[in-house]
């Protein structure tokens, strides 16, 4: 029960309103645009050798580069700028690992899409998510999605909704890293050669993004709002070009 108090009372401390004319929040609809970019495994590990860090860290840092780029290419003021990424993780101990139910919970990371030099960019990442890890993920803000388990029913059922309009208060998008076996897996005699994931998007979001390794290649499948975002194809572009940059500069 404490646990419980403690993220609820650190959910409401970390709510803040996003920026009113913020590229990343909308008004909901249907309507959708999907992007599917693969990214090189090697040249990810390559950034990892050079300068340290989680295959998971590098893949926020370059979003959060492919995210400046893109919201540059808009005009948007860039200097100090944050934008706050749910990272969905599991906490499900590994002796229940085969039940049949996920058991989800988040972190949050600000990805500090201001930062013009890209090696900082990743070792401020690296600080968040260490940070995060060390609190776990049943504790902080992030920790929200674990509360639907440790509610009743009927608070669930009642609370849902509210907590649908009340996303945006505390995430600017979702970055979820899914992970999935890298075996051979044959689809009417050939072989899957690409796998992309797909996040679902928060309501009032305009982009989601997801992340998964499979064959020596880093697949990342991005959903959008479609009436929000026309020039999807431009934050396409940013993802390997935030890649080229961590490659390019030496620890």
């Amino acid at each position: 029960m404490q646990q419980t108090v403690e993220i609820a009372f650190s959910v409401v401390r970390n709510m803040r309103a996003p920026a009113p004319d913020s590229p990343l929040h909308a008004r909901p609809s249907a309507a959708r645009r999907v992007a599917l970019i693969p990214l090189e495994q090697c040249d990810i590990r390559r950034i990892r050798a050079r300068h340290g860090g989680t295959t998971n860290d590098i893949a926020l840092t370059v979003v959060t580069g492919a995210l400046r780029r893109w919201l540059d290419t808009r005009g948007y003021a860039l200097e100090g700028l944050t934008v706050r990424a749910l990272v969905p993780v599991s906490h499900r101990s590994r002796r229940k690992s085969r039940g049949p139910n996920n058991q989800l919970s988040g972190y949050l990371c600000d990805l500090p899409v201001g930062e013009p030099d890209p090696v900082t960019r990743l070792q401020i990442v690296r600080a968040e998510m260490d940070r995060n890890k060390c609190s776990g993920p049943l504790r902080g803000p992030g920790a929200f999605p674990a509360l639907a388990g440790r509610m009743p029913s009927m608070v669930q059922l009642l609370a849902a909704p509210l907590v649908g309009q009340a996303v945006g208060l505390l995430f600017d998008t979702v970055i979820t890293d899914v992970p999935v076996p890298n075996v051979v897996v044959p689809l009417d005699g050939a072989p899957l050669r690409e796998l992309y994931p797909l996040a679902p998007l928060a309501p009032g979001h305009a982009l989601s993004l997801a992340v998964t390794e499979y064959r020596d290649i880093v697949h990342i499948g991005v959903q959008a709002n479609r009436r929000a975002v026309g020039d999807l194809e431009k934050l396409s572009e940013a993802l390997p070009h935030a890649v080229t940059e961590l490659n390019d500069i030496d620890s």
